[in-house]
């Protein structure tokens, strides 16, 4: 929050988790939960999102069907910005098209088209590229807490006008909401203040009709001490931002804010997250406000665990000035042309961090702490608290007026990676398609049992596979405190083996075809998660998986050396999370693949929907 003195504003209020759950509007069962995992989550839904807006049911596309759409970290990098993409930007500039295996070229592979999402990581988007990024942007003003949030705005919305470019402010104060009538009723009507604030509205006709959007990130809270005289701990809850509402919506027992009040229970109108509580009357409460909170917040902590990566690189070069200088000359290129498109000159830019270099190798990290002017966050020449926080309260038990916690955030990922428990919250919702883009392969080990990515035994209450165990998936009961999926299970642990069972089938036990099952699976009850027992569900599970069968359709001789390339040299599909920048061959070949596995299995999808 900035140092401004904060308004003071109005805002209704969900005070238990049914009336926020109600607020999602009705129409369709159907949820679809895109998983994280960088810019290959992203690339791999980019392609899914291609097939279900290709297929059809009842004459209309499966994807203007979907009632709701979970995002995680890399999967909200293209969920958020679709869900509010503005007119001017068709769907198909925005997602790509989708082309047959039998007819890519290398030509096709190579194209990266203005305004398409694939080529909003081709550049500049190294780590590496992103730790300079933050640099120099905090040279700029932008404090340490919002630097990770600047740059995801900056690379996933401003393409798209969904963030202002403001190169001597890169705080802008913007908001968001469903439509112009929930807007007027619900933000500016109550608000005048608001009314010039730029608002950003879910996509309207003529575009498909878009699902609810779930954004999924998390909180540190504080865990009592099990008994006198020992220590408690951390955990994280999940918070939900959707274009109605904002808030930690279960109540997780036993969770406490910094101020030691409970926490969750509910959610506030969307903007009026991150504040300061003063009274609450009738459903409507009362609080003071710096900045309201943005698609650029809700971009940032969905997607923040690359932020402590970051601090860390910073932390690594900041221990020699002269590996500091290099870093800086080697990424500044890149850094000032990416800058240049938010903005600023790029000679300004380049001229910044060179003389942050020389600055460096002339007077060693001290004088790098001068050149950067005294702005907050430098710790022995380390830029650090990367990590976002904001105010929080809780709309189920206010605290004193005047008052909020002032609460760590964390990537949505590092508490259920999957999306699924946050969609498991809305009843309506009873048949889920789960896209796990994972960066671990479906394999088998020696003695027969089926590895998978550890999001999934966390759903049934089970640790990671470990091959030093008799009993590969061990109970989740006995995971260490340093385990934050440990109290993520929400089905049945003897539903598991079907599912590994039945992923390993569909792949022909050869990669012929990447992994899916469908599975009627009834939920247990998790508070953690607010989750009722005896909720009955179809999931269909699409793990990222290579295909043999679309390769072998590639008829393209130049297509098919590169993918062998990535196959042997990349590892694809499943790249590495932490390899962020992706070029647009690699991002093409991706979606291609995904979108071809959705339509290949064409009834398993549509039946979902009949």
């Amino acid at each position: 929050m900035p140092d401004a003195t904060p308004a003071s504003l109005v805002a209704p209020v969900f005070s238990t988790t049914a009336a926020a759950v109600s607020a999602m509007p009705s129409g369709g069962s159907v949820g679809i939960c895109l998983s994280g995992g960088g810019s290959r989550a992203m690339g791999a839904a980019m392609g899914q999102l291609q097939a279900l807006e290709m297929l059809t049911s009842g004459g209309s596309s499966l994807l203007s069907q979907v009632a709701a759409m979970s995002t995680v970290s890399g999967g909200g990098w293209i969920g958020i910005p679709f869900t509010y993409l503005p007119a001017g930007i068709s769907d198909a500039q925005f997602l790509g098209s989708y082309t047959d295996p039998a007819s890519l070229t290398d030509t096709i592979l190579e194209q990266s088209p203005v305004g398409w999402i694939g080529g909003q990581v081709s550049s500049g988007f190294t780590l590496a590229d992103l730790a300079v990024t933050a640099v120099y942007l905090h040279t700029q003003g932008v404090p340490s807490d919002m630097l990770w949030q600047t740059m995801m705005g900056q690379t996933f919305l401003q393409p798209y006008g969904l963030f202002p470019a403001t190169p001597t402010d890169y705080q802008p104060a913007t908001l968001f909401s469903y439509d112009q009538a929930m807007l007027q009723s619900d933000v500016t009507g109550p608000n005048p203040a608001l009314a010039n604030v730029p608002a950003y509205l879910v996509a309207q006709s003529p575009s498909p009709r878009r699902p609810y959007l779930l954004s999924v990130a998390s909180m540190f809270v504080d865990l009592p001490a099990p008994a006198p005289g020992s220590k408690g701990g951390k955990m994280l809850v999940p918070v939900q931002s959707t274009p109605i509402l904002a808030g930690i919506l279960p109540t997780p027992q036993g969770a406490l804010d910094g101020n030691g009040n409970a926490v969750g229970g509910g959610a506030v109108t969307s903007f009026a997250f991150d504040s300061v509580f003063e009274s609450v009357q009738g459903g409507t409460a009362t609080i003071r406000q710096g900045l309201q909170w943005s698609l650029m917040d809700i971009l940032g902590t969905s997607s923040c665990a690359y932020a402590a990566t970051l601090e860390t690189q910073l932390a690594d070069w900041s221990r020699s000035p002269q590996r500091f200088a290099a870093a800086l000359r080697l990424h500044k290129d890149d850094v000032a042309a990416k800058q240049a498109k938010a903005g600023h000159a790029a000679v300004q830019v380049a001229g910044t961090l060179e003389a942050l270099a020389a600055a460096a190798e002339t007077g060693g990290m001290d004088a790098v702490k001068g050149q950067l002017g005294g702005v907050g966050g430098l710790t022995g020449g380390v830029l650090t608290g990367l990590i976002p926080h904001y105010d929080y309260w809780s709309p189920a038990t206010p605290p004193a007026a005047g008052t909020a916690a002032r609460q760590h955030f964390a990537d949505g990922g590092s508490l259920d990676n999957s999306g699924v428990t946050s969609m498991l919250l809305y009843p309506g919702v009873t048949r889920i398609i789960a896209f796990i883009n994972t960066e671990i392969p479906l394999t088998q080990a020696d003695d027969g049992t089926v590895i998978i990515d550890s999001t999934i035994p966390a759903l049934f209450g089970l640790q990671a596979y470990d091959s030093d165990t008799l009993s590969p998936y061990m109970p989740a009961s006995g995971a260490p405190a340093s385990d934050l999926s440990r109290l993520n299970q929400v089905f049945a642990s003897a539903d598991f083996d079907a599912l590994l069972d039945g992923l390993w089938a569909s792949t022909g036990g050869n990669e012929s075809m990447a992994p899916i099952f469908s599975q009627k699976l009834t939920t247990v009850a998790n508070d953690w998660f607010g989750i009722p027992a005896g909720r009955e569900v179809t999931m269909l599970w699409v793990y990222l998986g290579m295909s043999q069968n679309w390769a072998n359709a590639i008829t393209d001789d130049w297509v098919s050396i590169k993918l062998d390339y990535e196959q042997i040299v990349e590892d694809f599909p499943h790249y590495n999370t932490l390899w962020t920048e992706r070029s647009p061959t690699q991002m093409n070949l991706l979606g291609n693949l995904t979108a071809w596995t959705v339509l290949q299995n064409e009834a398993a999808f549509t039946g979902l929907f009949g």
